[in-house]
Order: structure tokens, then sequence, then C-alpha cells
């Protein structure tokens, strides 16, 4: 049995953020962002917010606090890197995504900060695998290491699609995912 969490990572809080986690033995902990000041980005409830407010700044928001996630070094993995995506509000201007997802695996590749392929974007409006095929390039590139997630909010999803997640991983010259107990990575062979 392992213990873990997923942990809302929160600008400014690094030092309660530490705390909380040195208080506990946890075997991972991923560190997540949902919000972007007050504006839940992957909640139904602020869907329309995504009309009212810039896609530009919103993105660069979320990868500002994806670049301090990574710098805080206080989790072992990130979750759902490109959460942000999740209602299909993706910038047209494809340089300014990759200069996004550049700076984002920039600061991750010197952090001990793992990224997780997750399949609970299938699931989701997005219907895409977290991440994106390109930021995943830039993670393999940058030699970040990778862990397989489900994201299971109920038990017929745990695992579900890893067969996605796999394909996805060796498409980009990954042969190998992390696993953690008690803090301790380990890394396994694709096969």
């Amino acid at each position: 049995m392992k213990m873990s969490i997923e942990m809302d990572y929160t600008p400014g809080k690094q030092k309660e953020m530490k705390q909380f986690i040195k208080s506990y033995e946890f075997d991972y902990v991923i560190g997540s962002i949902h919000w972007i000041g007050d504006f839940g980005i992957d909640l139904a409830e602020y869907r329309k917010e995504w009309d009212r407010r810039d896609v530009y700044e919103i993105y660069r928001s979320y990868f500002d606090q994806v670049v301090t996630l990574a710098q805080s070094n206080l989790f072992d993995i990130i979750g759902h890197i490109d959460l942000v995506k999740i209602f299909k509000y993706v910038p047209e201007d494809e340089s300014f995504l990759l200069e996004q997802y550049d700076r984002a695996t920039t600061a991750l590749a010197q952090s001990k900060t793992c990224v997780e392929i997750s399949t609970a974007g299938l699931r989701k409006p997005t219907q895409t695998l977290y991440p994106d095929k390109r930021l995943l390039q830039l993670c393999f590139d940058k030699n970040i290491p990778i862990v397989l997630s489900s994201d299971a909010h109920i038990p017929e999803h745990v695992g579900a699609d890893f067969d996605q997640a796999l394909t996805l991983a060796r498409q980009v010259g990954y042969e190998e995912i992390i696993t953690f107990s008690k803090g301790e990575r380990k890394s396994f062979p694709l096969g």
C-alpha cells in the first residue's frame, strides 16, 4: 500500500506546503495547478470565465505557476501539466504555446519533479492525454522522467487507457517510467 497526495500548488505558500509535506511519510507528492488567482480553470462552474478572459494571459499565468512549482522543488510529480487545455481553449499562436512549454520544461529539468502522463484528459472535454505530445517531447529532450497516472476518482478509472499513455511515451522516445516508494525513485523499462 502506498500513501501519496495531490496537493494544489499555491504560489507564495511554499513554506506552509513544505511543512505539511514533511509532517507525513508520503511515498510521493503530486503538485497540481487548478487555480489562477480566484479562477478555477478546470471547474464547470467557471467555464463561462474562459469566454471573458484572454486565453493568452490565462496560459501565461498558468505556466508561470508551472515554473514556480518546479522551482519550489517540493513535489515528486507535477500532475496533468497542461490541465489548462481542459475545455479546449488553446492559443492559436503555436509559437506562443511552444514558448510556454519550453520555459516550463526548462524549469522542470532543473528540479527533482517528474511529469505524469495522465489518462484523465481522455475523460474530460479535451479528450486528449495530458500532456500534449509536443510538450512531452520537450520533457523527453530535457531528460525529465515520467510517471503514469489515471487520476482516477472512481475505481473503474484506475489504470484506464494506460495503453494510450504508453504509446505516447514510446512515440517521443521514453524507454522507462518512474515509480516511488517512501520517496525513493525506481525506474522500470516500458518493455
